[in-house]
């Protein structure tokens, strides 16, 4: 019998190849009988997309699939369902026990899930690979919402937005993901998105202080301050009790010279936040405005008392002293607004000035 050509034995050794690869191609789309799946958790609530994703990897992996395996572990990871996430990673792991990644994301899953009694340290990249290698299977808006603070947080508002608009469509009716999306679009200076997120937001939660707050703020920062007095002023209308409106649509009003109105909107902020140094500054501001620098003065000393190192409160109640012509308070204050760092040089300058232009010396 003649040897076979050269040809032939590439030809053969081509066919075994083939043969090779097809059988490592099945093997890894196949998991080893015997292995058993935990039992799916209840996804009722959850979103469709969701709960068929899960429910085809949960059959597929049962009928042997090692990528439906795989799938698996990504969904409950992302999603939470830690203990799930974990059983499914300890079988791959069996299944792959060369596979590196499979204990680093054991170790990522039960970092979070607080059980780290594996026998595997702690990952140190485990809310990096949170971010980047499961948020695309993500369909918990809390996390999503979460995971979109983080990206804003690094400058990616495109990457925030995007995530941000996935969670609203899992759940269009959630008056916060609509808030938080229509934030995210007032910083870009998106107005006209921003707006419309904003008022859907309310349109779902009318009683919401938050969406009567977002809205209004959004409205001075476009410029339109009218529309955004009356947004505040309706909320303070709802949510009478809430410090927060009252204090912005004190410190809007304030911004209008309209002092009056807003010295009683401070004024009740204060009696439901009255540990707020921000509120009695503000308060001192307004009362400075309508020529009361008395009862000012009182009001930037509880600031100080709140906050002994307000650098804007002693700063205030250092000219408020220079103008009612008290040189020794004035002496003593400015003296301790030099050593604060947070006083702008210029405004120490100004003070220093208007100190020399009332009693005639240096301070």
């Amino acid at each position: 019998m003649n040897a076979p050509s050269p040809r032939r034995w590439i030809a053969i050794a081509a066919a075994l190849a083939v043969v090779g690869v097809g059988s490592f191609f099945i093997w890894r789309h196949v998991v080893k009988p015997g292995v058993a799946i935990v039992e799916l958790p209840p996804v009722k609530t959850w979103p469709q997309p969701f709960v068929s994703r899960l429910k085809a990897a949960d059959s597929d992996a049962r009928a042997g699939s090692f990528t439906a395996l795989v799938e698996l572990s990504r969904l409950y990871h992302a999603n939470a369902f830690y203990p799930q996430a974990i059983d499914c990673y300890k079988k791959l792991i069996a299944l792959e026990p060369k596979n590196g990644r499979w204990p680093r994301l054991l170790s990522v899953a039960s970092s979070a899930y607080g059980q780290l009694d594996h026998g595997t340290a702690r990952a140190p990249d485990s809310e990096e690979s949170w971010k980047s290698d499961l948020i695309d299977d993500c369909y918990d808006i809390d996390r999503l919402t979460s995971a979109a603070a983080a990206y804003a947080s690094h400058g990616n508002m495109r990457k925030a937005e995007d995530l941000l608009r996935r969670a609203i469509s899992y759940r269009p009716d959630n008056d916060s993901t609509h808030r938080t999306l229509g934030q995210l679009l007032d910083q870009t200076g998106a107005f006209p998105e921003a707006e419309k997120e904003l008022r859907r937001a309310l349109e779902l939660a009318p009683r919401e202080p938050k969406n009567f707050l977002q809205l209004g703020l959004m409205q001075s920062h476009a410029g339109d301050d009218d529309a955004a007095e009356k947004t505040l002023r309706q909320g303070v209308t709802i949510a009478p009790a809430d410090y927060t409106l009252r204090y912005e649509h004190g410190s809007l009003l304030l911004s209008l010279d309209r002092f009056d109105e807003a010295i009683p909107e401070f004024e009740e902020a204060q009696k439901l936040r009255p540990e707020k140094a921000d509120i009695h500054f503000a308060l001192a501001g307004a009362l400075i405005k309508s020529g009361r620098n008395e009862r000012a003065a009182e009001e930037l000393k509880r600031t100080l008392e709140l906050q002994p190192d307000y650098p804007l409160a002693l700063l205030t109640l250092a000219r408020v002293a220079v103008m009612d012509g008290n040189e020794a308070l004035a002496r003593e204050l400015y003296g301790r607004v030099t050593k604060q760092s947070g006083v702008p040089r210029d405004a120490r300058e100004r003070l220093r000035e208007l100190f020399q232009q009332r009693f005639h010396r240096a301070p």
